[in-house]
């Protein structure tokens, strides 16, 4: 069998001239269709493992029509709370296709978000500065491809860690001294947090602190010249009533009573907390004594309880469900919480 070079090339060269046509075309309305009003329509994609020069080749073609856009497009974005962009409107501080999001902001501090990562003090045992960073990742990145499965159309999305060396960001809260926060000056009271009041719960271990977003820590006692066997909080915009019931050196019995006239009672350890009628009761100290015929107890009511411990994942509620894609760290003086995903 013999081919016919001749006619081969001749078919050839009508699609290749067809091509050029079509090439020309395109270069006389360049930057179209790429950037039509000052908007970009285009996405520059190259393999995972493309020669080096794709890339660089790809960056000169972004580079190059991003010198055309002069619109935002892609529509509103709307977003609530505190933010800050990973990205700038520069040639050399925009995230590109397969960057990390930490190319151009590696961490943020108070300067980038003011509130969330406001400078504070804590008055517990001693009182110390508290400041606040976040540290941004470098294993996630921005990527194109048929996500979340191979079944699904091709998306540009971002790639996150699925393990504490792969982390998003990481949270880090510094105190400038040592602070004890098992001790009974510390206990209840308050730590500013990333933009939130939280307060310091009994139970607070030398490994794990048990924190409230809602709380109030109250003294009650029987007996003596003065007794105070109860007393009204509010928390979390609820009303309830404490009652002493009874103490002992090592525990109290509490009666919680709500707004709508309910009510339950439990015996809890010192250095223990119970969930008493729809709320948190911790118990920093108690004592009895037969001398006096008094007792006392100083509990701590709250709600939205998080508890961290070192080297575990953060954990929410009175039933302490974990926080998914969470690890924390904790140090002298310095206590690290790392989101996964």
């Amino acid at each position: 069998m013999r081919f016919n070079f001749k006619k081969i090339a001749a078919i050839g060269t009508t699609v290749l001239l067809t091509g050029m046509s079509m090439g020309f075309a395109a270069a006389a309305n360049y930057p179209l269709p790429f950037v039509q009003s000052g908007v970009g329509n285009v996405m520059i994609v190259y393999g995972a493992a493309a020669d080096p020069m794709d890339s660089a080749q790809g960056g000169i073609i972004m580079n190059d029509l991003g010198g055309f856009v002069t619109g935002t497009g892609g529509g509103e974005v709307s977003t609530s709370g505190e933010t800050y962009p990973l990205f700038t409107e520069s040639s050399n501080g925009r995230l590109y296709m397969n960057s990390s999001i930490n190319s151009v902001h590696g961490s943020l501090t108070d300067s980038q978000l003011p509130t969330t990562l406001a400078d504070s003090s804590f008055e517990g045992d001693v009182t110390a500065d508290v400041t606040q960073s976040i540290k941004i990742g470098s294993s996630s990145r921005i990527l194109f491809g048929q996500e979340p499965t191979s079944d699904d159309d091709p998306v540009v999305f971002v790639s996150l860690g699925t393990t504490a060396a792969t982390y998003v960001y990481n949270a880090t809260i510094t105190f400038n001294k040592a602070v004890n926060l098992t001790s009974a000056d510390s206990i209840g009271e308050t730590l500013s947090l990333f933009g939130q009041d939280f307060t310091v719960g009994a139970g607070t271990t030398n490994t794990s602190l048990f924190l409230y977003k809602s709380s109030e820590k109250v003294t009650l006692s029987l007996g003596g010249t003065t007794p105070t066997p109860s007393t009204s909080v509010t928390v979390a915009g609820k009303a309830y009533t404490l009652r002493l019931v009874g103490a002992t050196d090592t525990a109290a019995t509490v009666e919680v009573t709500d707004s709508t006239g309910a009510t339950q009672q439990k015996t809890v350890s010192v250095d223990d907390t119970a969930k008493i009628q729809g709320v948190d009761v911790s118990v920093s100290y108690a004592a009895s004594s037969t001398a006096t015929s008094t007792e006392q107890a100083t509990l701590s009511v709250g709600s939205d309880k998080i508890k961290l411990t070192d080297a575990s994942e953060v954990r929410i509620g009175s039933t302490e469900d974990i926080v998914d894609g969470t690890m924390l760290y904790s140090q002298q003086e310095q206590a690290q919480t790392v989101l996964l995903h």
